[in-house]
């Protein structure tokens, strides 16, 4: 009882909501969605709310205080790096940035390293290519954007690589 009474205060920030959440669930073995049916709210919004508990606690406190808003801290509490999450918090309260401009930031950090994770597969794609054709034409064969090369030293060496390529892509 003395949890749901405090969880109903309207004065509680939202990290201290969270950990009334958290507490309700783990002392009365609730789900998510138990929660959401129990105290009225939907499973996104608890959903959210507990997800601002794997904030480091410095930016929790900067909730509790209200240095920045739980609005802000939803969209820090979906990046990764603790470090990065610590110094946009803090970059909010110095230049009083608004939601809508650290989702911007969020977005840009993340795009590059889509791009870098999407650059390395594409690499270790390439390579496996060019280590199988170099096993089976015993060339040094290299495989960049669009375009396979490989090596040969006389007319009778491209026969045999030919040959190679024909028997292997024939079966």
């Amino acid at each position: 009882l003395a949890l749901i009474e405090n969880i109903q205060r309207e004065d509680l920030s939202a990290i201290e909501e969270a950990k009334a959440y958290k507490k309700f669930m783990d002392n009365m073995g609730y789900t998510q969605e138990m929660l959401a049916n129990r105290f009225n709210k939907s499973r996104t919004y608890i959903t959210n709310l507990l997800g601002l508990l794997k904030l480091p606690s410095l930016v929790q406190d900067m909730v509790i205080t209200g240095k920045i808003s739980a609005s802000h801290a939803r969209v820090l509490s979906k990046m990764e790096d603790e470090t990065e999450i610590i110094t946009l918090a803090n970059k909010i309260v110095r230049e009083n940035l608004t939601v809508r401009d650290i989702e911007d930031i969020s977005r840009e950090e993340e795009i590059p390293k889509r791009k870098q994770i999407k650059h390395e597969e594409k690499d270790l794609k390439l390579k496996i290519y060019e280590n199988t054709l170099r096993e089976m034409t015993g060339s040094k064969a290299v495989v960049s954007k669009k375009k396979i090369v490989i090596p040969f030293d006389s007319n009778s060496d491209l026969d045999r690589i030919m040959e190679i390529l024909n028997v292997k892509i024939g079966e």
